[in-house]
């Protein structure tokens, strides 16, 4: 399970996500310099989104809303939404959306509440359908070379997720490749 963030993360409702890239085991991507990329059958690209408990203390805790999975399945990207119990430690396939609401401290210590929405799963092709196929938004070339901090370092992220073996074959030089 590898982290990764895209260097233009849609909006979502002042939601906090968290994005992961799972290969089956034995197996890594095809790189390409632009968006084609070879995945994997199997591949599971995970976004969580939460919601922090009080937006001026990040060590304050979350609580997580939903998890949606992109799987690589027989050729193409198949959508699954979970929505987390209450108790943030069981997730179950909702495949109707839902409407949640969400409690907060924002940065001027007001308590805010706001209704979160969970997609369906035919929601999810709003945004990642192109010419009749479902497609990856965010890990590609040009939104993954950029500095993040990994353990403390600032290093190139395409640098960085070669290192953890995610790609077939080496990189090019990241300075030429787009970003």
């Amino acid at each position: 399970v590898v982290l990764f963030e895209p260097a233009s993360p849609l909006w979502s409702d002042g939601a906090r996500k968290s994005r992961h890239i799972i290969l089956p085991e034995g197996t890594a991507i095809g790189f390409d310099e632009g968006e084609d990329w070879v995945w994997p059958e199997g591949t599971i690209v995970a976004k969580s989104f939460a919601f922090d408990h009080d937006l001026r203390d990040p060590q304050a805790g979350y609580d997580l809303i939903e998890t949606r999975l992109l799987i690589f399945e027989q050729g193409e990207w198949q959508t699954y939404v979970y929505l987390w119990n209450d108790e943030r430690t069981d997730a179950t396939l909702h495949k109707i959306g839902a409407r949640v609401d969400v409690e907060y401290t924002d940065i001027a210590g007001a308590t805010i509440t706001q209704q979160y929405i969970v997609p369906n799963l035919d929601k999810c092709a709003s945004c990642h359908e192109r010419d009749d196929t479902l497609r990856i938004l965010g890990p590609f070339t040009h939104q993954l070379n950029y500095e993040v901090v990994r353990d403390g370092q600032s290093v190139n992220q395409l640098t960085w997720l070669a290192e953890q073996g995610l790609f077939s074959d080496a990189l090019p030089a990241v300075a030429s490749l787009p970003a």
